[in-house]
């Protein structure tokens, strides 16, 4: 972090990070889900994405949860802490069948 970085910028930073490194290891064919719940007030529901494959989640859909957050009736604080849950499922791959790794070699 630069001395000279703004706490919005840093904090806008810091989301997209999180947002890379939560997703890396996924296919794209994965089903995700993700979940943005303010720790400090448990009686408010959490707010995020449904389930979707990876190639179709993007950072702009992430920040259109914490805008709809920032929207809602929702009370929070500027130093609460928000929880941030990545679900995924592996999708199988083909027809379930392994690929064929061995050669037969026959001789005439």
């Amino acid at each position: 972090m630069m001395a000279a970085q703004d706490p919005a910028q840093y904090f806008a930073i810091s989301v997209d990070e999180l947002f890379e490194y939560s997703l890396r290891d996924l296919h794209p064919s994965d089903m995700v889900r993700i979940l943005i719940h303010n720790a400090e007030n448990q009686q408010d529901s959490p707010m995020g994405l449904s389930f979707r494959r990876r190639d179709q989640i993007s950072r702009d859909m992430l920040w259109n949860v914490f805008h709809k957050l920032t929207q809602s009736k929702a009370k929070f604080q500027a130093l609460d802490t928000f929880t941030f849950h990545v679900h995924s499922v592996k999708m199988p791959v083909g027809f379930g069948k392994s690929a064929e790794t061995t050669k037969e070699e026959r001789c005439p």
